[in-house]
């Protein structure tokens, strides 16, 4: 399976959140609650190879680097998204959520546990996911530096 790691800068999140004005706190529950399950949903699509899900929630400038170090734009990430082939299955499962947030920016890190029938084969894996997600008043749109997601205003 292609792995789409949704790694970001934590660097621009930290000046993101100190750029804000105010002290780093809590995400509400509402939000939180928004951002887990997004996050599930965008996850549950790679899998199945569900580019709507995606393409819901990309801005048309988004772009994505991959752990190999090319860069994808969203018609690019869209486009090469398939269902696993035939003789494989998986599943990707938020785990161990943190979130921080500041007025209109929140990061969210969760474990991306990975269970993946590989051709008889199971192989599990973890990668933790780190990602700052601006929280503004157009729910359904990820800034261009954004990994995962946009807000429940």
């Amino acid at each position: 399976m292609r792995r789409y790691h949704l790694y970001s800068s934590l660097t621009l999140a930290a000046s993101l959140l100190t750029a804000s004005g105010s002290a780093v706190a809590q995400v509400g529950a509402r939000d939180s609650t928004f951002l887990v399950a997004t996050s599930q949903a965008l996850l549950d699509a790679i899998t199945t190879g569900d580019s709507t899900v995606w393409a819901s929630y990309l801005a048309p400038d988004w772009f994505l680097s991959d752990e190999e170090g090319h860069h994808h734009t969203r018609r690019e990430f869209l486009t090469e998204l398939h269902p696993l082939p035939p003789g494989q299955s998986g599943q990707l499962t938020v785990a161990n959520v943190h979130l921080v947030g500041a007025r209109a920016v929140a990061v969210i890190s969760y474990d991306a546990q990975e269970v993946h029938h590989y051709y008889g084969q199971l192989l599990l894996t973890t990668r933790r996911q780190p990602c700052p997600a601006a929280l503004t008043a157009a729910p359904s749109r990820h800034q261009p530096w954004q990994s995962t997601l946009g807000s429940t205003a």
